[in-house]
Protein backbone atom coordinates (compact mmCIF):
# COMPACT_ATOMS: atom_id res chain seq x y z
CA UNK A 1 0.00 0.00 0.00
CA UNK A 2 1.35 3.35 -0.79
CA UNK A 3 -0.01 6.96 -1.37
CA UNK A 4 0.89 9.05 -3.30
CA UNK A 5 1.57 13.37 -2.07
CA UNK A 6 2.92 15.33 -5.18
CA UNK A 7 2.43 18.57 -6.02
CA UNK A 8 3.44 19.72 -9.95
CA UNK A 9 2.65 23.09 -12.13
CA UNK A 10 1.83 22.98 -15.39
CA UNK A 11 4.97 24.54 -17.19
CA UNK A 12 3.41 27.62 -18.12
CA UNK A 13 5.24 30.84 -18.23
CA UNK A 14 2.68 32.27 -16.29
CA UNK A 15 2.83 29.86 -13.75
CA UNK A 16 7.15 30.15 -13.53
CA UNK A 17 6.48 33.70 -12.43
CA UNK A 18 5.07 32.91 -9.24
CA UNK A 19 5.97 29.26 -8.79
CA UNK A 20 9.05 30.66 -6.67
CA UNK A 21 6.22 32.49 -4.46
CA UNK A 22 4.19 29.19 -4.58
CA UNK A 23 6.87 27.10 -3.61
CA UNK A 24 7.09 27.65 0.12
CA UNK A 25 3.51 27.89 0.76
CA UNK A 26 3.04 24.64 -1.35
CA UNK A 27 5.97 22.71 0.49
CA UNK A 28 4.59 23.99 3.89
CA UNK A 29 1.11 22.13 3.42
CA UNK A 30 2.62 19.35 1.33
CA UNK A 31 4.38 18.54 4.78
CA UNK A 32 1.44 19.48 6.56
CA UNK A 33 -0.48 16.83 4.97
CA UNK A 34 2.14 13.97 4.95
CA UNK A 35 2.37 15.21 9.20
CA UNK A 36 -1.20 14.50 9.70
CA UNK A 37 -1.87 11.27 7.69
CA UNK A 38 1.43 9.24 9.61
CA UNK A 39 0.06 10.75 12.69
CA UNK A 40 -3.55 9.41 12.17
CA UNK A 41 -2.00 6.16 10.70
CA UNK A 42 0.00 5.54 13.53
CA UNK A 43 -2.84 5.48 15.70
CA UNK A 44 -5.34 4.01 13.62
CA UNK A 45 -3.56 0.83 12.46
CA UNK A 46 -4.88 -2.17 14.63
CA UNK A 47 -2.30 -3.02 16.94
CA UNK A 48 -1.71 -6.56 18.17
CA UNK A 49 1.87 -6.46 18.19
CA UNK A 50 2.81 -3.37 17.20
CA UNK A 51 4.50 -4.71 13.85
CA UNK A 52 1.54 -3.56 11.22
CA UNK A 53 1.75 0.12 13.23
CA UNK A 54 5.73 -0.17 12.78
CA UNK A 55 5.65 -0.63 9.02
CA UNK A 56 4.50 2.86 8.00
CA UNK A 57 7.72 4.48 6.42
CA UNK A 58 7.68 8.40 4.78
CA UNK A 59 10.36 8.34 1.83
CA UNK A 60 10.60 12.19 -0.06
CA UNK A 61 11.03 11.86 -3.88
CA UNK A 62 11.46 7.63 -3.48
CA UNK A 63 9.12 5.40 -2.19
CA UNK A 64 10.31 3.07 0.05
CA UNK A 65 10.61 -0.53 -1.27
CA UNK A 66 11.78 -2.32 1.80
CA UNK A 67 10.23 -3.00 4.92
CA UNK A 68 11.14 -1.27 8.63
CA UNK A 69 10.80 -4.63 10.77
CA UNK A 70 10.04 -2.28 13.80
CA UNK A 71 7.65 -2.73 16.16
CA UNK A 72 5.65 0.17 17.76
CA UNK A 73 2.73 -0.40 19.69
CA UNK A 74 1.98 2.86 20.52
CA UNK A 75 2.37 4.63 17.25
CA UNK A 76 4.58 7.06 18.85
CA UNK A 77 7.70 5.92 16.80
CA UNK A 78 6.44 6.04 13.72
CA UNK A 79 5.81 9.50 13.90
CA UNK A 80 8.69 10.58 15.84
CA UNK A 81 10.82 9.07 13.26
CA UNK A 82 8.65 9.41 10.24
CA UNK A 83 8.24 13.34 10.82
CA UNK A 84 11.34 13.86 10.76
CA UNK A 85 11.63 12.50 7.52
CA UNK A 86 8.78 14.44 6.19
CA UNK A 87 10.68 17.63 7.84
CA UNK A 88 13.39 17.12 5.16
CA UNK A 89 11.16 17.81 2.43
CA UNK A 90 11.28 21.62 3.17
CA UNK A 91 14.96 21.45 0.81
CA UNK A 92 13.40 20.16 -1.69
CA UNK A 93 11.40 22.27 -4.48
CA UNK A 94 7.72 20.51 -5.26
CA UNK A 95 8.56 17.20 -3.59
CA UNK A 96 6.68 13.55 -3.76
CA UNK A 97 6.44 12.63 0.05
CA UNK A 98 5.27 8.43 -0.13
CA UNK A 99 3.55 7.40 2.68
CA UNK A 100 4.14 3.25 2.37
CA UNK A 101 3.45 0.27 4.98
CA UNK A 102 4.54 -2.95 3.46
CA UNK A 103 3.52 -5.06 5.94
CA UNK A 104 1.89 -7.90 3.52
CA UNK A 105 -1.10 -7.98 5.49
CA UNK A 106 -1.87 -4.28 5.50
CA UNK A 107 -4.67 -4.49 2.62
CA UNK A 108 -6.49 -7.19 4.72
CA UNK A 109 -6.36 -4.87 8.29
CA UNK A 110 -7.46 -1.95 6.07
CA UNK A 111 -10.39 -3.91 4.72
CA UNK A 112 -11.83 -5.10 8.33
CA UNK A 113 -9.99 -8.39 8.92
CA UNK A 114 -8.99 -7.07 12.27
CA UNK A 115 -11.42 -6.49 15.09
CA UNK A 116 -9.02 -3.68 16.59
CA UNK A 117 -10.12 -1.05 13.53
CA UNK A 118 -12.78 -0.20 11.34
CA UNK A 119 -12.23 -1.19 7.70
CA UNK A 120 -11.24 1.50 5.38
CA UNK A 121 -9.23 3.05 8.29
CA UNK A 122 -6.06 3.90 5.50
CA UNK A 123 -8.95 6.04 3.33
CA UNK A 124 -10.19 7.67 6.79
CA UNK A 125 -6.57 9.01 8.08
CA UNK A 126 -6.16 10.07 4.47
CA UNK A 127 -9.13 12.42 4.28
CA UNK A 128 -8.47 13.30 7.72
CA UNK A 129 -5.31 14.41 6.69
CA UNK A 130 -6.48 16.82 4.35
CA UNK A 131 -9.54 18.23 6.25
CA UNK A 132 -6.81 19.31 9.01
CA UNK A 133 -4.33 21.13 6.98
Amino acid sequence: MAIEITSSLLGDASLESIAGELEIELNTELRRVATNLIASLAFDTPKREGWATGEWQVGINDKPTTRTFRKDLTGATVITEETAVIDTAVNYKFPTIWVTNLAPYIERLNEGYSKLAPAKFIERALLRAEKAA
